[in-house]
């Protein structure tokens, strides 16, 4: 059974790299799949995305049964203190 993290992301100061969203899907054009765009506009994302952006890429991971590591959710949360 998978467990569930959800992490409280109203708190200013979370913000997701682009290379975050790339790890947690392994590779750019996985993550343009999960999330419906073109491997071109993942590649035309800003390096810090906004939260509509990193919320889309978690809902993607748990749309697809993708795994967040554990370690850029510690990130998240530490920047968010």
């Amino acid at each position: 059974m998978q467990q569930l993290i959800l992490v409280n992301n109203s708190q200013k100061g979370l913000a997701m790299k682009k290379q975050d969203a790339i790890q947690i899907f392994g590779s750019a054009a996985e993550l343009a799949r999960a999330t419906g765009k073109s491997r071109a506009a993942v590649s035309r994302l800003n390096d810090n995305l906004t939260q509509s952006k990193s919320d889309e890429v978690i809902g993607a991971a748990i749309r697809t049964g993708v795994k967040v590591p554990a370690d850029i959710l510690r990130r998240h949360r530490r920047g968010a203190e």
